[in-house]
């Protein structure tokens, strides 16, 4: 898959003006097959030849090609050929779309391999992968805290889902990842910021006893309260919105309970009342996502157990 890319993607799109003439244009498809034309795609020391030949736009890989490329990533040493293949992409000027964007940040954090999306977001500007998309920035922090919540909020996977939630809010400030709208602006938002603000408050729990040493879960909770007007918390009717909204939500709710247990928030009466307000009103919606899932997994379930029956009569 990735020769496909290279051979009818890649190459193309960074050859000569002429070069591309001479594979695209109908009139010369004869002329290149009676005589082929080498061009050295490499350097002078590490010679790389390529074979013009005739081609039609169509040629190149499909969008479902790309997504293919990115579910066949398994092993660590596949995922090392990520920031190629999105370098590629992009300067080619085919950018992920953002269903794959989703599906590769999603599969990466399901595989622990969410560090190698961190790098590529590093690298945005050679790799296309922005985070403007505030959906793309939670997702990514979902799939960062997942290790976290796997290991109960305790240990040293807490310690380094909260390094990198730090890392990728730092390449959050860059002018390459910043909305112009701060209402759509990822790090300015409430369920951004929750994510840190749990991590935060359960390393906190876990290293310090609940104490904030260094502030941090203070100034996640001040950040929190002062955002909280630029993000309006629907509930879906429809099941599968719900379920994917409670990826945003739970973390949210989390953080803001997970705040209220430590010593220096309970003892700022303002902080920590605004804590309190936002958390109980929130539950509510959260509370209405779950029955929302919940009648799904039930209706589910009734038609599965009566599809079994009907085949074992």
């Amino acid at each position: 898959m990735l020769q496909k890319f290279r051979d009818k993607l890649f190459i193309p799109a960074w050859l000569p003006y002429e070069d591309k003439r001479a594979m695209y244009k109908k009139s010369k498809s004869q002329e290149l097959l009676s005589h082929p034309v080498v061009v050295n795609v490499g350097t002078e020391d590490a010679v790389d030849n390529y074979t013009l030949r005739p081609m039609h736009i169509a040629d190149a890989p499909s969008n479902s090609e790309v997504a293919r490329v990115i579910r066949l990533l398994k092993t660590e040493e596949d995922w090392k050929s990520l920031i190629p293949f999105l370098s590629g992409l992009h300067a080619s000027k085919r950018d992920l779309t953002p269903h794959t964007t989703e599906m590769l940040i999603r599969r990466a954090g399901d595989l622990g391999m969410e560090a190698h999306v961190l790098q590529a977001v590093a690298q945005a500007r050679r790799t296309g992968l922005l985070m403007r998309n505030a959906d793309f920035t939670r997702t990514l922090l979902f799939a960062i805290r997942l290790k976290a919540e796997k290991a109960g909020f305790k240990g040293p996977d807490v310690h380094l889902a909260l390094g990198q939630a730090k890392e990728l809010v730092r390449l959050l400030n860059s002018p390459e990842h910043t909305h112009p709208v701060a209402e759509k602006d990822p790090k300015r938002l409430p369920s951004v910021i929750g994510m840190l603000l749990e991590l935060k408050a359960a390393y906190t729990m876990d290293a310090f006893k609940g104490r904030d040493e260094d502030q941090g879960v203070r100034s996640y909770a001040n950040k929190l309260i002062s955002t909280w007007p630029l993000e309006k918390f629907t509930v879906p009717s429809e099941w599968p919105t719900a379920n994917w909204r409670l990826r945003t939500y739970v973390p949210l709710w989390h953080g803001m309970d997970l705040a209220l247990r430590v010593e220096e928030i309970k003892a700022q009466p303002d902080i920590r009342q605004g804590l309190e307000a936002r958390r109980d009103e929130f539950a509510k919606a959260v509370e209405s996502c779950l029955q929302t899932v919940d009648k799904h997994r039930q209706e589910v379930t009734h038609t599965v157990s009566w599809t079994k029956s009907l085949l074992h009569k």
